[in-house]
Order: C-alpha cells, then sequence, then structure tokens
C-alpha cells in the first residue's frame, strides 16, 4: 500500500477515535454537572465555530492553540474572546492547562501531530 495512502488512513482512524472519545467524555461528565475542560488544537477549519460559539455549560473552553496570529485576531473579534485562550505553542498549552478533551481543528495534515503531542499526556 502507497505509504501516503497508509499514513492518511491511519490519521484518519486516530481522528474518528478521537471524536468518539470525545463524545463520550462530554456525556458522561454531562451527567455528573461538570463541564469538560476542552482545548482546541488548530483554528483553520472552518467548522470550530461551533466550539468558539458554544454558550451551553456542559463544555468549559480553556485554550486554542493557534500559530496564525491574523486568525486569532479575527477569532477573538468575531466571538468576544479573551487573547490569553490562544497559545502558539501546543505543548505549552496542553502543560499549562490540562485539559481533558483536545479537538483538533487545523489542517487533517496536523491532526497526527496533535494525537502525537496529546496521547503521552494522557489526553
Amino acid at each position: 500500500m502507497n505509504r501516503n495512502i497508509l499514513h492518511y488512513a491511519t490519521t484518519i482512524q486516530l481522528c474518528f477515535l478521537l471524536i468518539c472519545c470525545t463524545s463520550f467524555k462530554v456525556n458522561a461528565q454531562s451527567v455528573n454537572n461538570t463541564p469538560v475542560r476542552l482545548a482546541v488544537a488548530g483554528a483553520t477549519h472552518g467548522h470550530v465555530s461551533w466550539i468558539l460559539s458554544r454558550k451551553k455549560a456542559d463544555v468549559q473552553l480553556v485554550g486554542v492553540y493557534e500559530p496564525n496570529k491574523e486568525l486569532v485576531q479575527r477569532y477573538v473579534k468575531q466571538y468576544s474572546l479573551n487573547t490569553n485562550l490562544f497559545y502558539t505553542d501546543l505543548g505549552k498549552m496542553l502543560d499549562d492547562l490540562k485539559p481533558e478533551v483536545v479537538a483538533a481543528f487545523g489542517s487533517i495534515y496536523e491532526h497526527m501531530a496533535v494525537v502525537e503531542a496529546c496521547a503521552p499526556r494522557h489526553i
């Protein structure tokens, strides 16, 4: 099998697993009325807006890793977010905030790096 196809398939499988685990974690913690501490890794994918604009108390957005400063400023203004929520270093964000769940909204080519950063931290 072509190495690129294998890498792509593995990335898709890991992302699916991450989504399944996130759904389970959110549902499990919602029963206890404790918001899930969620961090976002990458914000270039347009679907991140449902998290940045979320007003429900079941999820607490604790941080966003996004190195693109122009994009960060756009989201800060659009969603009235505090600039302190944003990090340009994924590892630092994970270590500082210790989120329970991380959602990857960057390029699919960046998803493996997110998994590789989260897995050793048991996130």
